[in-house]
């Protein structure tokens, strides 16, 4: 096994096996290569049982994990890197972190067929800070049964979205059209011809009732 790799699997670097998944899977499911803190912090503990979490959880312990998985090991960068912005760059309100490389390589086909926890989709819908990763990270969700979550995930990456913007209008088409709503689907390409704001605001509720509960099939 490359050193590399093989210094992640040593329990200082891992604590308990669980830090480096949530960066690997928002990665491997189409966030971009800039992860917010906020999101890593959210979705670990969804990772952790509970004898895991009662060994490492407390007030301080996403610091700790975080500072773990930013040192340098024998040279090697940790699994995380913190963005550093260039000169005349804006800075982001939070951290941001790169997965290395090599752990974003291994960890791709490592956990290939394995599906994140409920707390990675919620975090990726409080906290994935781009249209484009909401939308696909909603595909990757549609695409393991995680219907409720992809409902949300476009939801959100919708009301970030600008008007008219394709990646997120042809989620909204494809999740339409996979659940049967084939007038919905074909009024989602006619506002995103016309760059209808309004319209595509109103289609992002699909699958909401009055009440505000979430119907079939994006409830499951």
């Amino acid at each position: 096994m490359p050193q590399r790799v093989q210094c992640q699997r040593e329990p200082g670097h891992r604590q308990g096996g669980v830090d480096r998944r949530p960066p690997i899977d928002a990665r491997r499911l189409g966030h971009g290569p800039y992860l917010p803190e906020p999101f890593l912090q959210r979705a670990a503990p969804g990772y952790l049982d509970d004898n895991a979490w009662d060994q490492i959880g407390g007030q301080d312990w996403f610091t700790g994990a975080v500072d773990r998985l930013t040192a340098r090991h024998r040279r090697l960068p940790g699994p995380l890197i913190e963005h550093q912005p260039r000169p005349g760059e804006p800075s982001f309100p939070q951290s941001l972190y790169r997965l290395a490389d090599y752990l974003d390589q291994h960890g791709r086909r490592e956990r290939v067929l394995l599906c994140p926890p409920a707390a990675f989709w919620d975090a990726a819908t409080c906290h994935a800070h781009t249209p484009a990763a909401l939308a696909a990270l909603a595909e990757a969700a549609w695409n393991r049964c995680r219907y409720r979550h992809a409902t949300r995930l476009v939801q959100r990456a919708a009301d970030i979205a600008d008007a008219g913007d394709g990646d997120v209008l042809r989620m909204l088409a494809r999740l339409l059209r996979e659940a049967g709503d084939r007038d919905g689907a074909e009024c989602v390409g006619t506002w995103w011809e016309a760059g209808d704001r309004d319209g595509a605001e109103r289609l992002v509720r699909f699958g909401l009732t009055a009440d505000g509960e979430i119907e079939a099939p994006w409830s499951q």
